[in-house]
């Protein structure tokens, strides 16, 4: 049976709803293995690629660059700075309701959040970013909330608390 993720994912790709995934992902890891096997069985191996490889900083661009938006359905997270990357490319983000990753995120803003395990939600997202992307315009109000990562940003912070 199918995983309920890579089966929400290909009714995104049968509906006409998306058209190709790029999908680096830690190499060796069970999920990596069940991924391929059900792209194969839903018939969906041509439009979802799976890089089983560790990408190195100076290719990190060009799958960002790539994407129209960034998926991180994380179980649980650290602030490891996926979401900031994501943001310097000026690509939106779908984030799962783990650790600190909905405090970088604006909802309906500078992406989605949506509940951790809940492939469904994660496809509704994808979905609703396609058919929002001409209203909202995810690269202006991301240009624009970066700013409060800035270091000059955190240096005054850090000066507010000891004034």
């Amino acid at each position: 049976m199918p995983s309920e993720s890579v089966s929400s994912c290909a009714g995104l790709y049968t509906s006409g709803q998306l058209s190709e995934k790029i999908a680096p992902s830690p190499s060796g890891s069970q999920l990596l293995e069940n991924a391929a096997i059900n792209r194969t069985k839903l018939k969906i191996e041509n439009n979802v690629k799976i890089f089983d490889q560790y990408v190195p900083n100076e290719e990190v661009g060009k799958y960002y660059t790539a994407c129209d938006v960034v998926v991180l359905p994380y179980i649980s997270a650290t602030n490891s700075g996926i979401v900031q990357t994501a943001f310097g490319f000026n690509k939106p983000v779908i984030v799962t309701n783990a650790g600190g990753l909905p405090d970088v995120v604006i909802d309906d803003v500078t992406g989605y959040i949506v509940p951790t395990e809940n492939s469904k939600a994660i496809a509704k997202a994808v979905i609703k970013f396609y058919n929002n992307r001409d209203k909202i315009n995810f690269e202006e109000n991301i240009e624009k909330d970066k700013k409060r990562f800035e270091w000059d940003r955190l240096v005054e912070l850090i000066e507010s608390f000891m004034i």
